[in-house]
């Protein structure tokens, strides 16, 4: 029950924080001392969700919901998150969270990456990490002709 709490106030606390996003490309500041102390818990929720190896659809939706939040607020340190990323990419149980997880990497290293997402991907994970697998391909097959 206290799980399920926290999880639904998680969810609530990055809902408000997107709805000032008002498109996911765009990198608004947080204006309050409030928003940084509500960015810097999700992100730590985050980090919990992302450990839960064996809860799937909880470690996908972790992954979607801290890129959306790297595209909103993208001045935020974000490495403790991209190693995380590194260890599931290796370690996971599933491969399709494996290389979603490596796909997750790229997109919090490479800052190119996020300009190159359309906003309307931004409304399932899975249309999300598809358009993530596309950014890649372009990227090697653009370094192989040259």
């Amino acid at each position: 029950m206290k799980q399920m709490f926290s999880r639904s106030l998680l969810v609530l606390t990055l809902l408000g924080l997107l709805s000032n996003c008002t498109r996911y490309n765009a990198a608004p500041a947080a204006s309050e001392p409030e928003d940084n102390a509500r960015i810097e818990k999700s992100i730590a929720s985050f980090l919990m969700a992302l450990q839960r190896e064996q809860n799937d659809p909880l470690v996908e939706s972790a992954m979607f919901h801290v890129l959306k939040l790297k595209c909103c607020y993208p001045q935020y340190d974000y490495s403790k998150v991209s190693r995380q990323m590194d260890v599931l990419a290796l370690n996971a149980p599933n491969p399709t969270i494996r290389y979603q997880a490596y796909l997750a990497g790229m997109f919090l290293r490479e800052p190119t990456w996020q300009a190159r997402i359309e906003p309307r991907q931004f409304q399932d994970s899975r249309v999300f990490f598809a358009g993530l697998n596309e950014v890649l391909q372009e990227n090697l097959l653009g370094d192989a002709g040259q």
